[in-house]
């Protein structure tokens, strides 16, 4: 098969808290796929017979609910993501198609051909959220993007992004003049990362104001 050099999946960022996601697979793909959609409040199901011990573990916290069983479509009922994540590629296919049929959005893992949407790589800091895929042609390269990213990405931008947030709000909020407002947004985006990470909100504003002179 050749190589799918072209990019078909459009990025954009989603809320799926509350959202509900059927899980088809317990092995630790599964595992991988739970752990990233619970950071962001999914609502996560997991049909499989067998299940690592970490899914049973989140089960037992309430976390996440399983159906210790094989895959049937009525398991798809009220879905609103499927992610299928199982050995058997038949099971994926199905898992697939029937989804399909019901205008659900699906996954399967190592399939991107059968895959209405992918689950990338993701670095967060906070508020500050990086996606990274490469369309499904070769994941592991996603997860040492990731990797170099998180070293790059430090926590001190999650605490910049909050307090320049917090700057923000409040500009747009009392400057009622565009020009003037967009002159001191300029300022804030110009502020070091490491040198606002250890600085109050009030220190901050004194160097804005300074600088804005």
């Amino acid at each position: 098969m050749k190589l799918d050099t072209k990019n078909k999946y459009f990025p954009f960022f989603l809320d799926i808290s509350g959202k509900k996601f059927l899980i088809v697979g317990g092995g630790r793909v599964a595992e991988r796929k739970v752990r990233t959609l619970l950071r962001f409040k999914a609502n996560i199901q997991i049909v499989s017979p067998k299940l690592t011990k970490k899914i049973e573990a989140l089960a037992q916290k309430g976390l996440i609910e399983v159906k210790k069983k094989e895959y049937d479509p009525q398991d798809l009922n009220h879905i609103d993501f499927v992610i299928s994540a199982t050995n058997d590629k038949d099971l994926n296919r199905k898992v697939s198609s029937d989804a399909k049929s019901l205008r659900i959005l699906v996954n399967v893992v190592d399939a991107p051909e059968q895959c209405d949407f992918i689950v990338p790589s993701v670095v967060k800091r906070g508020p500050i959220v990086v996606a990274i895929s490469t369309s499904g042609n070769f994941p592991l390269l996603s997860k040492k993007l990731r990797k170099d990213l998180e070293k790059i990405i430090s926590l001190d931008y999650e605490k910049y992004v909050v307090k320049v947030g917090n700057l923000r709000r409040e500009v747009i909020e009392k400057v009622e003049d565009k020009k003037t407002r967009r002159k001191i947004l300029k300022l804030i985006s110009d502020l070091e990362v490491k040198e606002l990470a250890t600085k109050d909100i009030q220190e901050i504003r004194r160097m804005i104001l300074e600088r804005k002179k």
